[in-house]
């Protein structure tokens, strides 16, 4: 099977999708971060020392998700924003893989490390797509039809 190629248009919505995704899943924790910590099965998902890592990660993914969404809408520079979600993704993945030898063998763990492997590969696809891509890639871009 082979993906389609992204350029234009196509790498443009991947990108702003990949951004507001991004937003999306930092805002969640950020806010409801107890929630966030019984859906992972986190021991005393109400414990004040929780709510802060949650909520850390959370801002982590907001602020890279902004970054992305801004790069993206504003014609900037998105390979570096995209590199720090696709290097924060992976250390994800690599706790995943920690916990798992630790011992922490459940369903959400399992959950946890396909969704951090899931979103690593994503990241590099796109990231990829952006190296391979002009200087500025959306040329086409709702953004840039609209400038005067």
């Amino acid at each position: 099977m082979r993906l389609p190629r992204l350029t234009g248009e196509r790498l443009y919505r991947a990108t702003l999708g990949l951004g507001i995704g991004t937003v999306g899943v930092g805002i969640v924790p950020y806010l409801v971060p107890s929630a966030v910590a019984r859906l992972f099965g986190v021991p005393g998902p109400t414990s004040p020392v929780v709510g802060i890592i949650v909520r850390s990660v959370g801002a982590r993914d907001a602020i890279n998700g902004l970054g992305i969404v801004s790069a993206t809408i504003h014609a900037g520079r998105v390979a570096p924003w995209i590199l720090a979600r696709t290097l924060a993704d992976a250390a994800d993945l690599l706790a995943v893989g920690l916990a798992w030898r630790a011992g922490a063998r459940s369903w959400r763990t399992v959950g946890i490390g396909i969704a951090a492997l899931g979103a690593t590969i994503l990241d590099v696809l796109i990231y990829r797509a952006h190296r391979a891509a002009p200087r500025a890639p959306f040329t086409s871009g709702p953004a840039l039809r609209n400038r005067p």
